[in-house]
């Protein structure tokens, strides 16, 4: 542990670091360890919610919130150092490439409803939901990620 750290010194802190831990009792909060640990590519251990695993896959890993299992995953990344430093590399691309394809997605369905009146809007509402679903903030299976 250690004191307060002007900023430089926090970055070179984290960037030595084997493992991030940053763990809430908070099901929707996002961490600001998962961000620094992704901008220094270092892996990083999260409490186990749905907000974190849809928003941070590769080089990460998740807990619940109890002694037994956040010892259990220190253990894990103990023994899968390499694999996971590796996939924390990747991770930057990833995530943009993830956030860039509903940027797009997002703009291509604003310039759709920019050509209908606020009628045609109105009509349309139940078949646009259900077509823009994937709009939602990153939905994925946790198969795919």
């Amino acid at each position: 542990f250690t004191d307060f750290l002007p900023e430089k010194g926090y970055e070179e802190l984290i960037q030595r670091a084997d493992l991030l831990i940053d763990l809430t009792t908070d099901p929707d909060c996002l961490v600001c360890g998962a961000y620094e640990a992704a901008s220094v590519s270092v892996p990083a251990l999260l409490s186990e919610s749905a907000v974190n695993r849809e928003l941070f896959h590769s080089g990460f890993l998740f807990t619940r919130n109890d002694a037994e299992s956040i010892c259990d995953a220190v253990l894990r990344y103990l023994s899968e150092q390499k694999r996971f430093r590796a996939e924390m590399a990747l991770f930057p691309k990833e995530f943009e490439e993830r956030w860039w394809g509903r940027f797009r997605t997002a703009c291509t369905t604003l310039q759709l409803h920019e050509e209908l009146t606020p009628g045609d809007i109105t009509a349309k509402a139940d078949v646009d939901t259900a077509r823009d679903s994937s709009l939602r903030p990153l939905e994925r299976s946790s198969a795919s990620g």
